[in-house]
């Protein structure tokens, strides 16, 4: 009587289902496929120029709008083995994710704790006010640049996460470089009643102003 046939080995059951396999392979090395590949274009893209610098790969995952990617990273830079990579540190995540309107990114970093936690270029952000003042003048100063329906909603997210005391002091020079749809709702809000009052206000264009009567 013939014996039974002997199972597959581990690995001919992985070398012959596609989605283990692919699963395995972008962790190789305990690395994500997907850092991998954020790290391939980033290279290509800074041929000859120095990019070894502090938190580049965070920003870079940011800036693309990936939130996994940016996930995996952050675990990484808490294992033995990275974490005294600078690239992967999460310095100026916060102010990067307002700059470029990734509002899920920074979701995520408030939602990890590491919306208080980076030291966003050194600045002290101990306390909700000085938070909360920061990151609505950072949400002010870049919303112009922002496609027309993320223009505000940066702003509204900073505005309902802290009480409105928060943004007493935003700065006038910050609110000097919104657009109407931004001024209006802070003003609808009654927030950064100090800078609203800032004589350095008057340098926006007067339709503003009218507009804001």
């Amino acid at each position: 009587m013939a014996s039974a046939a002997a199972p597959p080995s581990a690995a001919t059951l992985v070398l012959t289902n596609r989605s283990l396999f692919r699963l395995i392979m972008v962790f190789i090395d305990g690395i994500p496929g997907s850092v991998v590949s954020l790290v391939t274009d980033f290279q290509r893209a800074h041929v000859d120029v120095p990019w070894s610098f502090t938190g580049v790969l965070p920003r870079a995952a940011i800036q693309r709008g990936d939130v996994e990617t940016l996930r995996h990273l952050r675990r990484l830079a808490t294992t033995r083995r990275f974490q005294s990579r600078s690239e992967l540190a999460l310095d100026g995540a916060t102010r990067c994710a307002i700059q470029f309107g990734q509002l899920a990114a920074l979701q995520y970093l408030d939602d990890s704790g590491i919306l208080l936690g980076d030291r966003n270029n050194g600045e002290n952000l101990s306390d909700s006010r000085t938070v909360g003042e920061t990151l609505m003048g950072w949400a002010i100063r870049y919303s112009e640049a922002l496609e027309t329906p993320l223009r505000l909603e940066i702003v509204q997210w900073v505005a309902d996460k802290y009480k409105p005391s928060a943004f007493r002091d935003v700065k006038a020079e910050d609110l000097s470089r919104a657009g109407v749809p931004v001024l209006r709702f802070l003003q609808g809000r009654g927030l950064a009643t100090s800078g609203f009052e800032d004589p350095k206000l008057l340098a926006v264009p007067l339709f503003k102003l009218a507009i804001l009567a």
